[in-house]
């Protein structure tokens, strides 16, 4: 069973590479984009006896799913030639006569290469890779039907018009950068930005598909997309300066207050760029969007930003929400919608040598999002099909060969 590969005329690819001495740079390559796409027509409702007895245990139904589905990222991120790219969407379609609209969930994948033909077949070879990794198996049994005509990739692609799209109608949600106000605003000195830590319990993902169910007005579009990544050498040096620096300035620069303030900052950097070292053959460059019809809702917007911080914690993070302010930014980030790239825009920390860390994840946090939603007991989800039976292909199709 083989998807059908959208692969495009001549385009300019942007990458970012690390330059001793300087940082990132901007690098530029000219090639096509080669996409396929898969829909997830149903989710199964995870009541066979292999969860259910399960429920009572240390692992749990919900802890055993998940951590499934963070597996099924991980073995993504070995994915890191050619700009391979992952885009999870939940596409929501009104249904006037229901209560809520339409919920569908597509996998975008995509590689780049400065030969077209040549990208055809490299994209053959990731649907390949995600189809081997993705939980398919007994006892999870998710589904995965590929896209296999053109126009349904289209749709996949560009459920709204991405040329009637204006500012207004574009937000990401990013992590927010912090950093110590004593220090100079133009210093790298302290600064993080601050991780996901995603709701993984079993109310997740709930208070954001109930919110975007009920969008009878309006085609929204919620895409997550990851780009496996590691740390540059220069890039993993440059962290643990920064971390060496300001262990420095909290030991012999601080006295009275400052001591305990900056102990407890020095403890935020640890926090947040610890998994990043220890994982850093394992990261992913993330992006989410939202994007809809006319403007973007708010509400929306602040139930998915709630998937990515669990804030009952005794120390509360922060995200933000970014929509582009110029033509170029507009245009950036459309094109990062339509052909998966993950070229940066907007203001944020312009330092080149740490300008990607507000976009790294780990799998970890990634799965704030970038999973598929797994149903209650009562084996309700607003606008998404449930079903008991496991998943069987249509008898016209025939098993994954490349």
């Amino acid at each position: 069973m083989k998807p059908f590969i959208y692969t495009s005329g001549y385009c300019v690819h942007t990458d970012e590479v690390w330059q001793d001495g300087v940082g990132f740079k901007l690098q530029e390559q000219g090639g096509a984009h080669a996409m396929f796409a898969a829909r997830v027509p149903f989710i199964p409702s995870f009541l066979s006896d292999d969860f259910t007895r399960m429920v009572a245990s240390e692992m749990g139904r919900i802890r055993l799913i998940v951590g499934r589905q963070i597996r099924f990222i991980n073995d993504l991120a070995s994915a890191k030639e050619n700009a391979a790219t992952f885009d999870l969407r939940f596409i929501s379609t009104p249904r006037p006569s229901q209560p809520n609209s339409q919920i569908d969930m597509v996998f975008v994948g995509k590689v780049f290469h400065e030969n077209r033909r040549q990208a055809a077949q490299l994209a053959q070879e990731l649907w390949a890779k995600f189809y081997g990794h993705f939980p398919l198996e007994d006892p999870f049994n998710y589904p995965l039907l590929p896209v296999e005509d053109e126009e349904g990739l289209a749709q996949c692609l560009e459920p709204i018009p991405i040329g009637s799209i204006q500012a207004g109608n574009l937000v990401e949600v990013r992590k927010y950068e912090d950093r110590d106000p004593l220090v100079s605003q133009d210093s790298i000195l302290g600064y993080f930005p601050h991780p996901f830590s995603p709701m993984l319990d079993f109310s997740a993902m709930g208070r954001f598909l109930e919110t975007l169910g009920k969008q009878q007005d309006q085609c929204c579009v919620v895409g997550i997309s990851l780009q496996p990544s590691s740390l540059y050498q220069g890039e993993l040096m440059q962290i643990n300066q920064m971390l060496s620096q300001y262990w420095k300035l909290y030991k012999e620069g601080s006295e009275g207050w400052l001591e305990p303030y900056r102990k407890e900052r020095f403890e935020d950097l640890r926090r947040t760029y610890d998994p990043l070292i220890n994982q850093r053959k394992h990261l992913f460059s993330i992006k989410i969007q939202v994007l809809a019809e006319r403007d973007v809702p708010v509400d929306l917007v602040d139930a998915l930003g709630s998937e990515f911080m669990n804030n009952s914690t005794p120390e509360p993070r922060l995200w933000s929400r970014v929509r582009p302010t110029n033509d170029e930014d507009l245009q950036t980030a459309k094109d990062n919608f339509v052909l998966l790239e993950h070229k940066k825009w907007g203001a944020s920390m312009t330092d080149p040598r740490i300008r990607r860390l507000p976009f790294l994840v780990t799998a970890y946090e990634a799965a704030g999002a970038f999973r598929l939603p797994i149903p209650p007991e009562s084996g309700y989800m607003p606008g998404i099909v449930v079903r008991d039976e496991p998943f069987v292909l249509p008898s016209s199709q025939h098993a994954c060969r490349v």
